[in-house]
């Protein structure tokens, strides 16, 4: 495993940056090299410049990535073509999800686009991703709701294309919930490493940015790996109180219903998670990429322990 904590030198950097989009199946641009360079970003004449007497980098159309990987070159570059016509139609589509969301389920502190949407490497195929953090004891009750607020969007974008390996039974899923943290699994993270950090560098906060400051600010640890995190401003969507937000939060103020309510909405999404991923045993691209999210995820997974 590539490892250059320490070293601040601007090679080393570039390769580590690559190594973690590497990970995640894809290059760079020289734009992106620089916005999400480990150890902080640098101007991208000077990596320009550094990438020039690199060996162990191949490009192609301003796109980089490690020797050996070219076949990442071709894909990446069709998604930062193709994110240009996209991106802003799909941010759209989130950010109102993400309001509708909040104002349904009160038990959320933070709101996140991730993947793709997050990274500027959008393309129609992929799920609109969000990463979520949410009052303890209600992981599973936002899950469950989130997963009924987004048939409507399935619906509604039921003639979105859909990559094979994200295939669902009758609609295509247009949501993602990718992790949820209750608040004491974020204040701080109990993983304290580069690939969390990566992925806390990608996101995009787009509800609960207040809280999201007191996350980054309960996790300096992120300096270590990525200090331009902290520089970033975001701004929040719109929420409304509603009366179905009220009702469920009146009723898990009692313990012993916010107890019974949790189990029961765990309960009904993992019988949900099972079905779809039931409804793939043939697809081996799709079973293979819930694996390989699930491991990315630990120990954070929704259902890692039951892969």
């Amino acid at each position: 495993m590539m490892d250059f904590a320490g070293n601040n030198e601007l090679s080393d950097r570039i390769t580590q940056t690559l190594y973690l989009a590497d990970r995640r199946g894809y290059g760079l641009s020289l734009a992106h090299i620089s916005m999400f360079l480990y150890c902080g970003e640098a101007r991208e004449e000077e990596i320009r410049k550094e990438l020039s007497t690199m060996t162990g980098i191949s490009h192609c159309n301003d796109v980089d990535c490690l020797k050996g990987r070219e076949h990442l070159l071709g894909e990446t570059c069709r998604r930062l073509h193709n994110n240009g016509t996209m991106n802003g139609r799909y941010e759209a589509i989130a950010r109102h999800f993400a309001s509708e969301f909040a104002s349904f389920c009160p038990f959320i502190e933070c709101i996140a686009i991730a993947g793709s949407i997050a990274s500027d490497g959008f393309s129609e195929e992929d799920d609109v991703d969000f990463n979520i953090v949410v009052k303890s004891g209600c992981k599973y009750t936002v899950y469950l709701l989130g997963i009924l607020i987004s048939i409507k969007y399935a619906f509604r974008y039921r003639n979105k294309p859909l990559a094979r390996r994200a295939a669902t039974p009758f609609l295509p899923k247009l949501i993602c919930i990718n992790v949820i943290w209750e608040d004491w699994e974020a204040l701080p993270y109990a993983r304290q490493d580069k690939f969390l950090a990566y992925e806390i560098l990608r996101q995009k906060p787009i509800f609960g940015t207040k809280f999201y400051s007191d996350i980054l600010v309960k996790n300096r640890w992120l300096e270590t790996y990525f200090p331009q995190i902290y520089m970033k401003r975001y701004y929040d969507v719109k929420c409304k109180k509603t009366i179905f937000g009220s009702l469920i939060l009146l009723l898990y103020a009692n313990s012993t219903a916010s107890y019974l309510g949790e189990r029961f909405c765990k309960m009904i999404s993992y019988f949900l998670w099972r079905a779809v991923q039931f409804s793939r045993r043939n697809n081996k691209e799709a079973i293979d990429r819930v694996r390989w999210v699930t491991e990315m995820q630990r120990p954070y997974a929704l259902f890692g322990d039951r892969i």
